[in-house]
């Protein structure tokens, strides 16, 4: 035989009826099935991927809107506050002008200044009588003092002895009433 001279040959075994495997019909699969199959997982495994960029996009938008309203918020906050200091100042310069025209009276009255919660107290200790003291705060820019809550008149009695100074509460004998000097009945005193 010489080295041009190839020969083919195809070699089939067959197997021995027992060692063969039984397909089952619903495991054949024939290949437009299986084609069918990777479309499908193809559409869903897309499916997900836009509903996933949805999800995204929506909760982007949730996060926009929820900045965008803690924005206003602080905005609002913002503008309360400048408004509060505004008032604040305002109110600083009236009290420091009449603060210092009563320091320059050259009366020897004992002065105590302080604040509790929203409200400041400026008691002046000159034993005066009730309306002398009424006008004396009146001309001052200031009012007797109106206690609103418990807690203040707690503070208070704690603070201030109960027969150093005036409060603006007064008795009416035709009502047969106390309220204060605004005129508003009180709630302290049933």
């Amino acid at each position: 035989m010489s080295e041009q001279e190839v020969t083919y040959s195809t070699v089939r075994f067959h197997k021995s009826a027992g060692l063969q495997k039984q397909v089952r019909p619903e495991e054949t699969k024939g290949p437009r099935e299986a084609g069918y199959r990777i479309f499908q997982y193809g559409q869903q495994k897309k499916l997900q991927e836009i509903l996933n960029h949805h999800n995204n996009c929506s909760n982007m938008q949730s996060d926009i809107n929820l900045k965008d309203e803690q924005l206003k918020n602080k905005s609002i906050e913002c503008n309360l506050l400048e408004s509060l200091n505004r008032d604040k100042n305002r109110l600083y310069n009236k009290t420091k002008t009449v603060l210092d025209s009563l320091q320059h009276t050259g009366r020897g009255d004992k002065v105590y200044w302080f604040c509790y919660g929203m409200k400041c107290y400026y008691f002046v200790m000159d034993r005066k009588p009730w309306i002398r003291c009424k006008q004396t705060c009146q001309n001052s820019s200031f009012s007797l003092l109106k206690i609103d809550n418990e807690d203040e008149l707690k503070f208070l009695q704690l603070v201030v002895p109960s027969d150093s100074c005036w409060i603006g509460l007064s008795y009416d004998n035709k009502k047969k009433d106390w309220a204060w000097i605004d005129n508003h009945p009180s709630k302290l005193i049933p």
